[in-house]
């Protein structure tokens, strides 16, 4: 979207939709363009994927079957935000306006509603924290 000239953008917007729904199709990933992505980010046994978070991290293991998004369709704005070097299990949720502290672990099938510090593992549904960084 920050190519300007209009007649420029249309045909790089029609390339990039074209490639938007056949990753859609054939790898079950939805990734929105406003989403941040960091550096080397694993989508590991990809498929089912729903992505869209405000950020995605440095060294992030994103695993299938995942959600991130939004709680209710009146706050458009609450998007999850997550650190570097977070580990997400298989089938995890992560709603709301949340953000995971670098490092974190999030279990498999898990609903984070809440942050979640650095360092920190969370399981369960709704998520909650059982184990914490030695300090």
């Amino acid at each position: 979207m920050s190519v300007r000239p209009q007649l420029l953008r249309l045909p790089v917007s029609l390339f990039y939709k074209m490639m938007y729904k056949s990753c859609q199709w054939f790898g079950g990933i939805d990734l929105p363009y406003t989403t941040y992505v960091g550096r080397r980010v694993k989508l590991e046994h990809f498929g089912g994927m729903i992505l869209v978070a405000q950020s995605i991290g440095d060294d992030v293991i994103i695993r299938q079957n995942t959600t991130f998004g939004i709680v209710h369709t009146n706050s458009i704005a609450g998007r999850p935000v997550i650190g570097n070097g977070v580990d997400i299990g298989a089938g995890a949720v992560l709603i709301g306006d949340i953000t995971l502290g670098d490092g974190a672990k999030i279990g498999a099938n898990a609903v984070v509603l809440s942050n979640v510090a650095a360092g920190c593992v969370a399981v369960g549904v709704p998520a909650r924290i059982i184990k914490r960084p030695q300090e």
